[in-house]
């Protein structure tokens, strides 16, 4: 009797070590996932900014880039803002294409810093 309640136990054993083991297989994935998006919202910001002048963004590829949703309105108020404190500074603004709206700027980090009160990830 006394060596059933043994292999019962070792059986239990077994089993939350199978567990525990998942649990950190699972983990493990979920971080390389988060990795992955990660750069992945920096490829496309990356894409998406005008490609002739580093250092500049689209309001959109910022916003993606810093994991920030807006709605349609207060993107193009952000626009407003930093075209605003560019023409301010005499800081060049760029200019590219997108597939929404056409045409869009492009401003200097800092300035999109500046609005944002973000850091670039």
């Amino acid at each position: 009797m006394q060596e059933n309640n043994l292999n019962g136990q070792e059986n239990i054993t077994t089993e939350i070590d199978l567990i525990i083991r998942s649990a950190q297989e699972l983990k493990e994935i979920k971080v390389k996932q988060e990795e992955q998006e990660k750069r992945l919202s920096l490829l496309e910001a990356k894409t998406e900014q005008n490609s002739g002048d580093t250092g500049y963004f689209t309001i959109k590829a910022w916003c993606k880039l810093n994991n920030i949703r807006l709605p349609l309105t207060n993107l193009r108020k952000k626009g407003y803002e930093a075209s605003k404190i560019s023409r301010e500074k005499e800081i060049h603004i760029g200019k590219t294409t997108d597939e929404t709206f056409g045409t869009v700027n492009c401003y200097r980090e800092d300035i999109l810093d500046e609005i944002f009160g973000t850091v670039q990830v």
